[in-house]
């Protein structure tokens, strides 16, 4: 059988052990709203990221989609078309170099 003993406390510090009591009661609950609150954000947050997640894969479907129906392109006619974009532009500044060169001998004549 439990035996009751029963001690004294002074007035004071029975008063301030209610104090800290009601004090850890009340971070107790504030911790357990915070927590709630928490728990609230991350399933709003894991909804959030599905739908974006299906939104992506619906859209990357629609893309492939796309893709598929679409022509594709000559890929000898791009390599070939660079390679034109790229033999014009020596050209120029071959161009330009005679240019210059005729100005210096020009240049030198007039001196």
């Amino acid at each position: 059988m439990v035996e009751t003993r029963h001690i004294r406390i002074d007035y004071e510090d029975a008063l301030t052990a209610k104090k800290q009591l009601l004090s850890i009661e009340l971070n107790l609950i504030q911790s357990i709203r915070k927590l709630k609150n928490y728990k609230r954000l991350r399933k709003k947050e894991k909804t959030i990221k599905n739908k974006l997640k299906n939104s992506i894969t619906s859209f990357k479907n629609k893309l492939i989609l796309m893709q598929s129906t679409l022509p594709e392109a000559n890929k000898t006619n791009t390599k070939k078309i660079k390679q034109i974009r790229k033999n014009i532009r020596k050209k120029e500044q071959e161009n330009i170099k005679e240019e210059l060169e005729e100005i210096r001998e020009k240049l030198n004549k007039l001196s």
